[in-house]
């Protein structure tokens, strides 16, 4: 639904009749409550939309808070050619070469504060590199990445390297690119903001209730989809970005056509211009079909 439907001024509806003229060159889809159903498949309508986007001239790519090895599988499925934004931003990889495009590293001093205050609150966490996951010996969270290990294997991915978390590896490791915190309340959260803002140069961005990452100050998904629109030549404006949280809103605010998940965070659909249906109802679909395509080359 657009997001006139809700009570939206004439003039954003005017706007919004303006944009469907456009001419697309580059949709930007985030992975996790936008492209996947709840069992982690891409649907058949997802795929046979994005397969339209080829058709007509127009490219799609990944931006994710995942490392970019996670989205390998989704990358062969629908046959992505365009490098791919991971991490929240902080890395762009072409997945077809593995040569890193850009990277951004959180400060060592940084790291080491961070892990510090989330291991006296007792709190989950794991520290990435461009290739690595680094983990306290007592992380739950670390199992999905030895889960997600078995799939890459049985498809024939790289891996990726899983490995403890040790004072050592904090004073030696220089190439950290995101942090994700696992935080049990809103109280914790708010406390997590307010370490990040009064001790480091990094900030947080929640994935998922109460998931955080976070990053370097300036690095998000936003300012990736910025720097790979300039990779590519393509025009902000000529840009389309498809999210459902609150790590999608500087994406969804930067690109020329922003479009949210019914069922996104209150952040997210107050940043995009146009709302679709659920991402369980394909609501990838019906974002490309009835926002992309309906301006779209023909």
């Amino acid at each position: 639904m657009d997001k006139t439907e809700h009570g939206r001024p004439d003039q954003d509806r005017q706007l919004h009749l303006q944009t469907t003229q456009q001419t697309y060159k580059l949709v930007a889809c985030d992975i996790d409550g936008t492209l996947l159903d709840l069992s982690g498949i891409i649907s058949s309508e997802n795929r046979d939309a994005i397969s339209a986007l080829a058709r007509h001239g127009i490219g799609f790519t990944l931006v994710t808070g995942r490392m970019d090895r996670m989205t390998r599988p989704y990358v062969r499925q629908l046959d992505i050619r365009l490098p791919v934004i991971a991490c929240n931003g902080a890395i762009i990889r072409d997945c077809s070469t593995d040569a890193i495009l850009f990277r951004s590293c959180i400060r060592s001093e940084d790291v080491r504060t961070i892990v510090t205050w989330l291991q006296r609150q007792g709190y989950d966490h794991l520290c990435y590199t461009a290739d690595s996951v680094y983990y306290p010996a007592d992380s739950q969270r670390i199992r999905r990445f030895h889960a997600f290990n078995i799939v890459l294997e049985q498809e024939g991915e790289k891996t990726i390297n899983l490995i403890e978390l040790t004072p050592h590896a904090l004073t030696d490791i220089i190439d950290f690119i995101k942090i994700l915190a696992v935080l049990p309340d809103l109280q914790a959260i708010d406390a997590a903001h307010r370490m990040l803002r009064q001790e480091t140069g990094c900030f947080g961005e929640l994935s998922a209730t109460t998931a955080m990452d976070i990053m370097a100050n300036g690095v998000n998904k936003g300012t990736a989809l910025s720097r790979l629109a300039d990779l590519l030549q393509v025009d902000l404006a000529q840009t389309v970005a498809i999210g459902n949280h609150d790590n999608d809103v500087t994406m969804l605010e930067i690109a020329g056509l922003g479009i949210a998940m019914a069922d996104a965070s209150p952040a997210a659909l107050a940043a995009a211009r146009c709302i679709s249906t659920e991402h369980v109802r394909s609501g990838v679909a019906r974002a490309i079909k009835q926002f992309v395509l309906s301006g779209g080359t023909s």
